[in-house]
């Protein structure tokens, strides 16, 4: 089923990223229009509905309204100030609603529903809450919970690499030639560090000359960076799947982490957190429930020969239960108190609206992995038919109290992100 698609019609582009960010957040897709020609290629184009500026002069509102209102396009109008007389001839012309600038979210989403219910259109896509899995996929759950407590069903261990790699790094002191040392046992992931590094997601694009070798690789990118490096691939490389289909579903829900992972680490710089590469691997690994339920699933469904559920259905199990799975992942692997957290909340709305002291800094990791989630889902990678629960990109830049200039570098970094990891093929 095709997401919602809904034209922002403003020639001010605050406004327009101000109602993108609000569409986007909720599962919608958004197209934008600076002038009367546009919303006519965009109407023309099969847009669901429209949100327009009806004062604004590049709108032409005397000529283009009525054309809207024969097409019978629903659309709501939007403006700062408006004469008795613009709001008449819009409402008019096909007008169904009417909301003053600048547009709060919870207006916006209520009179999209006025929308919805006036023209019988579905535009909403239903609650953003997590979908209920039929009885028979709830057995399923059950079924594997209980083999993987009777051990018919392995949790992923650490890879040995891993945990000499830590162990090594526990010595601050460590010097760059040990770490080569031990990363070269590994050619084959030596030679994917090597290509990593030169990527522009870690920053391939400011050396002065390619990295050809690990050494350099060792030693421009640092221990917290290596060690970050190595984990994303041996954690990559647990996930393998004979079926095409479920390959296509993991290379997205990949790509969507690992650039969870990297926004999460640039959040953290922009507010001077010293523990940017550690917040980068909370990043990483806040969703891997989702990548451990796939594999089993894929698994399953080898060994049984046959579709035992459609993929939408293995999506909405996902989507359930990847966060109690993904708990217990990071508890056997041992990685903090922190990990374990952000892993089982990051969906949990009571927890974001918490005010123990105790949860102070574990709330905080949760608001950044949310907002690099809802950029990696605003700038495109996003691969879950419904958004998940979790406080809007505003919402998360207020408790953040980021500031307006790094809200836009972060916007434009997603998306240029996103652009190079579909380039590179991450």
């Amino acid at each position: 089923m095709a997401k919602t698609t809904i034209c922002i019609a403003d020639p001010d582009g605050d406004v327009s990223a101000s109602l993108d960010e609000i569409l986007t957040q909720k599962g919608l897709e958004s197209v934008k229009a600076v002038d009367a020609a546009g919303v006519l290629r965009m109407v023309s184009s099969g847009v669901d509905a429209l949100i327009i500026d009806v004062t604004a002069e590049a709108m032409s509102a005397s000529d283009l309204l009525p054309q809207l209102a024969e097409q019978k396009t629903p659309y709501l109008a939007i403006a700062a100030e408006a004469t008795a007389e613009a709001t008449i001839f819009a409402m008019r012309n096909g007008c169904l609603d009417w909301l003053a600038k600048p547009v709060e979210e919870a207006e916006l989403w209520a009179a999209l529903a006025r929308l919805e219910k006036r023209t019988g259109r579905s535009l909403l896509g239903g609650s953003a809450a997590v979908d209920e899995p039929p009885p028979a996929s709830r057995n399923l759950i059950r079924v594997i919970a209980r083999r993987i407590k009777e051990g018919n069903i392995d949790l992923p261990e650490v890879p040995q690499i891993l945990r000499e790699l830590n162990a090594l790094l526990t010595n601050l002191e460590v010097e760059a030639e040990e770490v080569r040392v031990l990363i070269e046992k590994d050619p084959s992931l030596s030679a994917r560090l090597v290509a990593t590094a030169n990527t522009a997601a870690y920053g391939g694009r400011n050396w002065e000359a390619r990295i050809t070798d690990l050494q350099s690789t060792v030693t421009r990118l640092g221990n917290a960076a290596i060690r970050n490096l190595v984990q994303t691939e041996a954690i990559k490389d647990m996930f393998t799947f004979r079926s095409p289909a479920f390959k296509s579903v993991f290379d997205k829900m990949w790509r969507a982490q690992f650039m969870s992972a990297c926004l999460a680490r640039e959040i953290a710089v922009a507010l001077e957190m010293e523990e940017a590469e550690e917040v980068y691997l909370v990043g990483l690994m806040h969703n891997i429930g989702e990548l451990f339920l796939l594999r089993v699933f894929g698994e399953l469904f080898q060994k049984q020969n046959n579709q035992l559920l459609s993929m939408d259905e293995v999506l909405t199990m996902v989507r359930q239960y990847h966060t109690v799975f993904g708990e217990g992942l990071v508890r056997k692997w041992d990685l903090g108190e922190s990990f374990a957290f952000t892993t089982r909340h990051h969906h949990d709305l009571d927890m974001y609206a918490a005010e123990d002291p105790e949860n102070a800094d574990n709330r905080k990791l949760l608001y950044i992995v949310n907002l690099a989630n809802q950029l990696a889902i605003y700038a495109g990678a996003s691969y879950h038919k419904k958004a998940m629960p979790g406080p809007s990109l505003p919402e998360s830049y207020e408790f953040l109290k980021m500031p307006p200039e790094a809200r836009e570098r972060l916007r434009d970094r997603a998306h240029g992100l996103y652009q190079e990891l579909i380039t590179e093929g991450s």
